[in-house]
Parts: structure tokens; C-alpha cells; sequence
């Protein structure tokens, strides 16, 4: 019996799954499991009340008389779904099977994983919660960014954040959720350019559109950071009209003030950062009127270069991606 769907993830066409031998999964193979659902060379023993319970697909596949002349395993149909991959029925058993009582936090290849088996196989729960996660790292709004910054406030730090982001933002865009791509991508590059990774093997792992994406969110973080144009930047640069305001008091001193932190900013790769906020640190020694005017000015900024940071990799404004979102 095989649940024909289209495949989630191309394998190379030389790991046929006949030329393996099938093994059982250790983990999901129940002896009072009534069905046997195998993915590539691995089978799992599970139970139909379980998988129809989360999924309408198979609840529903279910329903369809079994063949009686189909050879049987332990007195259990076997049903092949092809497509899929072993790894990633091994986190959505995971999910369905806790054995923890309480929630944990997942890393981005478990939530990939349950996100793209149950989109396939309508599983709602799963799927909402997947999306939520999903969208919460990678928020559509300011606000909700500088909540997160980047630090995996919803899900476990992978080995290597540049690693997490690229398959995140490979799942999102795969199955239309388009309003995270936008974080996702800033996301991606900022973490390229922090930690001078390869930007080289780094795109390699995107689809092709992808990578277009990803290397023009590279040039224009790189060209910002070259030309000191950054809000951090930008408010403590020379040309500024923030430190000393008309206001000021105290101009030497601001003046001075300003200069450090400019100085800071140009030795620092994180200035490239473009939404990191005020930091209370930077009001030391410099006088209340041009601590306002600065703060106001570097709000500013970050809030116009969100606005435009879907176009940044060429994507539409962030009204039309939330639109386009498939749920």
C-alpha cells in the first residue's frame, strides 16, 4: 500500500530504497502497533488510532479497505510513503509520542521536520504550532524582532545559527510562508557577515531564487557597513546633527562622547546590525537633549530600513507577503 503525495524532499536518485536493507526503528516500533508505516529503508510500528487522531490524511486513508491479498509483516499492512524521509517521520513520531509532560523547546531541523510532514498530512496541531514558532523567531514587525534578536527565544540553538536559518527559511519558502522570509534572510546574511562564515557554502544550500536573495542581503549589509550608514552609525558618525543638538548644553563633552562611540561602532561587526535599538550605555556622558535627539533619530532609522527590508531581497512589501502567507 503506498500514500502517493508529492514528494517534500528530493533524495539523490542513488539511494534507491531497494538497494537497502529495511531496518526497524528502534525507537517507534510498538508490539501492539496495528500498522507499519515505512519511509525509505526504515519501518515504524505504530498505531492507526494514533496517526488518524493527528492526521486527516491518514484518518482518511484509513477508511479505504486494505487489500487482503497484500503480504503482511507480524500481521500488520506495511504502507510505503514515499517522498519522505525517515528523519523527518522520526521527529513527527517524536511529537506524536512525547515523553517528556511538559513543552520543550525544539531545534530548527525537528521543527522543519513536523512543519513539512504536517503540512503534507493535515496535521492541524502540529502545524499550527510549527507556524507559530516559526513566525514568532521570524516576526513581520519591529516591534516583535526586538524581542527576539536573533537569539533563539523559540526554539533550541542549533550547531551553528547559520545552519538553523538556512533550513528554516528553505522550509518557509518551500510552503508559502512568506512573511518570515524577510527576518529569515536578514537573519541569515547578518549571521554570515558576524561570524565571516563561507558566504560560498552558505548558499549552496538555498534554491536557486534563494541564493540570488541571499547574496544581494549580503552586498547591502556589507556596502551599509562600509560606508557607515548603519542607524548606530549613522547617529554618531561626523555628519550627524544629533551630538551636539541645538540643545545642548554641554557640546564638548557631547562632541567627545559621540566620537568614542563612532569609534566603537566602526570596530564592531555588529554594528552591521540594523534593528539592535538604543542602548542605555550610550546616554553615559552625553547630556539629556542629545541623548533624545539621538534616540529619536536611531529609532528612525531602524524603522525605515524595516520597512524596506523585504524589497532588500527583492521580496514584496510586508502587507503583500502577509497576504501571500499560506496560513
Amino acid at each position: 500500500m503506498s500514500a502517493d503525495a508529492p514528494p517534500t524532499k528530493r533524495r539523490r536518485e542513488e539511494e534507491s530504497d531497494s538497494d537497502l536493507p529495511v531496518t526497524r526503528s528502534p525507537a517507534y516500533w510498538f508490539e501492539d502497533g496495528n500498522i507499519i508505516l515505512q519511509v525509505e529503508s526504515t519501518q515504524f510500528r505504530v498505531t492507526k488510532s494514533m496517526l488518524a487522531m493527528h492526521s486527516d490524511v491518514l484518518r482518511d486513508m484509513f477508511l479505504v479497505p486494505l487489500p487482503v491479498n497484500e503480504p503482511l509483516v507480524e500481521g500488520c499492512h506495511v504502507v510505503h510513503l514515499p517522498g519522505d524521509t525517515a528523519n523527518d517521520w522520526t521527529y513527527l513520531l517524536e511529537a506524536m509520542y512525547p515523553k517528556i509532560c511538559f513543552e520543550r523547546k525544539v531545534t530548527p531541523a525537528n521543527l522543519c521536520a513536523v512543519l513539512r510532514l504536517s503540512h503534507k498530512y493535515d496535521c492541524l496541531a502540529f502545524r499550527q504550532e510549527c507556524t507559530r514558532r516559526l513566525k514568532a523567531e521570524y516576526p513581520a514587525t519591529l516591534k516583535g524582532y526586538q524581542k527576539v534578536m536573533g537569539q533563539w527565544t523559540h526554539m533550541a540553538p542549533p550547531k551553528t545559527s547559520s545552519g538553523g536559518h538556512v533550513q528554516l527559511v528553505n522550509t518557509a519558502s518551500e510552503l508559502g510562508l512568506h512573511s518570515v522570509l524577510p527576518s529569515g534572510f536578514y537573519q541569515l546574511t547578518h549571521s554570515c557577515l558576524s561570524e565571516s562564515e563561507d558566504g560560498g557554502d552558505i548558499a549552496s544550500q538555498l534554491a536557486p531564487a534563494d541564493q540570488i536573495r541571499f547574496w544581494k542581503g549580503c552586498a547591502f549589509l556589507s556596502n551599509l557597513h562600509a560606508k557607515s550608514k548603519t542607524p548606530e552609525r549613522l547617529c554618531f558618525g561626523p555628519k550627524t546633527s544629533c551630538i551636539p543638538c541645538a540643545s545642548c548644553q554641554t557640546p564638548v563633552a557631547c562632541t567627545a562622547r559621540r566620537a568614542e562611540l563612532f569609534d566603537a561602532a566602526l570596530d564592531s561587526r555588529l554594528s552591521a546590525r540594523l534593528f539592535g535599538g538604543w542602548k542605555m550605555s550610550w546616554s553615559t556622558n552625553i547630556c539629556a537633549a542629545c541623548t533624545a535627539a539621538a534616540r529619536t533619530a536611531c529609532e528612525q532609522a531602524e524603522e525605515d530600513s524595516w520597512n524596506t527590508l523585504p524589497s532588500l531581497f527583492g521580496l514584496p512589501s510586508w502587507e503583500e507577503l502577509l497576504k501571500m502567507d499560506s496560513e
